[in-house]
């Protein structure tokens, strides 16, 4: 997880760090400045933290900054002696959510959970060919619908949402199944039946890192991968009678 902490406090992004790992494995927080040292990050950010007391004139302008490149989940931080004011400004200004400081580990994790689950699931995602569809749970290749069952389109959503990267066991059972009793050989199961579902006419592919977890990626078209050889194979015989112009156009 990529996350973004708008402040001047270092051990203030430690903490953070710390109890986002306590989640999630690969979460690190990054400091910066003003929006246009954040920029080329936002395009990978899953999440902003904006340290009110670190702009005590002007965060109310930084958070409408930042939404005006970046339209994902953005919390702001306030010192609990500072009362809801601040709160109130920042989230009028464009926050998702207010969280008091010094954070409380648990309700902080909570929070966030909740948080990312409700800016995930009304996005519309396109992975290579595939599209998804959150509010009406639709996925299309082109604009042909495939058939999912529910937990299929979850699963299927918590890939494409996360489309680069693996996505552990331990995170697809809580997100996928939230909280019943299943283990690794039932993701495996549904995941062959995605595969199925998927094809090769999708544009994507989901690929297994073992004892770890799964992560979905565009490829290439296949239709155009297999017409390369079978281009080659006709263009050969008129390049050994003398037709090299016509192999050189072909390739």
């Amino acid at each position: 997880m990529h996350v973004l902490l708008f402040s001047r406090d270092q051990p203030l992004a430690t903490l953070l760090g710390r109890i986002l790992r306590s989640r999630w494995d690969g979460a690190w927080v990054y400091l910066v400045g003003d929006v246009d040292e954040a920029v080329p990050q936002l395009e990978t950010a899953e999440l902003v933290f904006v340290d009110l007391a670190a702009y005590p004139r002007d965060f109310a302008r930084l958070i409408q900054e930042i939404r005006e490149v970046w339209s994902g989940p953005l919390v702001a931080l306030s010192d609990e002696r500072a009362g809801p004011e601040p709160q109130v400004i920042a989230l009028r200004a464009g926050a998702d959510e207010a969280y008091e400081l010094p954070p409380e580990p648990l309700l902080y994790l909570a929070r966030i959970q909740a948080l990312l689950r409700r800016t995930e699931a009304g996005r519309r995602i396109q992975v290579g060919r595939l599209t998804l569809l959150p509010e009406t749970a639709e996925a299309l290749v082109d604009d042909r619908p495939l058939v999912l069952t529910p937990r299929e389109f979850r699963l299927l959503h918590v890939l494409a949402s996360r489309s680069g990267r693996i996505v552990r066991f331990e995170e697809l059972i809580e997100l996928v199944w939230e909280g019943e009793e299943v283990d690794r050989s039932t993701v495996r199961k549904f995941i062959q039946r995605l595969r199925e579902k998927l094809g090769r006419e999708s544009g994507v592919q989901i690929v297994a890192r073992p004892g770890l977890g799964y992560g979905l990626k565009p490829v290439s078209s296949p239709d155009a991968l297999e017409q390369i050889p079978r281009a080659l194979t006709l263009a050969w015989p008129l390049a050994a009678a003398g037709g090299q112009a016509c192999l050189s156009w072909i390739i």
